[in-house]
């Protein structure tokens, strides 16, 4: 018998549609996987206001950072405190006191050997711990793996820019020895 071309495919709010697959062998690119921005804007209201709130806070931190090379404790504190707040008014199955806390203790735990080297600041770290209030556990991983590419990638555009990358990957290099 011919195989069912009819396959079910989960969609965003939970519900299932059939999706007609192409015939064996066939290349078909399906247009479901590059919505319009219509799509994108609908997703967009969906957005949690936590996370809004988070995104704000981590590009005011950026900014102060960018500027002051340094993250000030109200902010830090208070991102932490948002987090928290929101996971206690706001309470989910995936989204409690406990995950918060956990998240905030995670993010600061994954930060603090690099502050303890010297390789970023503690305001880095307890802002890390802020965000892992918003994000729980085990979100805040990524949110860490994500920090550590792109704080690499801007390292090595700095070090560029500034003519050290010889000078840079040479202490890196020496650091990664050391452990």
């Amino acid at each position: 018998s011919p195989p069912n071309r009819d396959v079910p495919l989960i969609h965003g709010g939970g519900a299932v549609r059939k999706l007609h697959s192409p015939p064996h062998g066939a290349i078909d690119e399906p247009t479901h996987m590059f919505p319009t921005l219509a799509a994108q804007l609908e997703r967009l209201q969906e957005m949690p206001l936590a996370y809004v709130v988070l995104a704000m806070l981590v590009c005011t931190a950026a900014v102060i950072d960018f500027r002051t090379m340094r993250v000030p404790n109200w902010l830090t504190f208070g991102t932490l405190a948002c987090g928290i707040a929101f996971s206690v008014v706001h309470p989910a199955p995936d989204n409690n006191f406990w995950r918060a806390l956990a998240g905030a203790l995670a993010g600061l735990a994954c930060m603090l050997p690099f502050y303890v080297l010297g390789v970023m600041g503690a305001g880095d770290a307890k802002l890390m711990a802020g965000v892992g209030a918003f994000l729980g556990f085990p979100g805040v991983i990524g949110a860490v793996a994500c920090t550590f590419i792109g704080g690499g990638l801007l390292a090595i555009a700095f070090a560029i820019r500034r003519g050290a990358l010889r000078r840079v990957a040479a202490n890196s290099l020496r650091a990664t020895q050391g452990l």
